[in-house]
């Protein structure tokens, strides 16, 4: 995920495989997993410079 040139997490998943990438259907069953950057930088001792 991203926002401009800025990476922000990594999306790992989620119930929304039936919808199009960008879908924006707010509805409350849908559940995605996002990974913030900084956090799998940090457990695989990776750095960005």
């Amino acid at each position: 995920m991203f926002t401009g040139t800025t990476a922000l997490g990594i999306n790992s998943g989620g119930n929304y495989a039936d919808q199009p990438c960008g879908s924006t259907d707010a509805q409350p069953d849908r559940v995605s997993f996002h990974h913030p950057v900084q956090d799998v930088l940090n457990k695989q001792d990776l750095k960005v410079y």
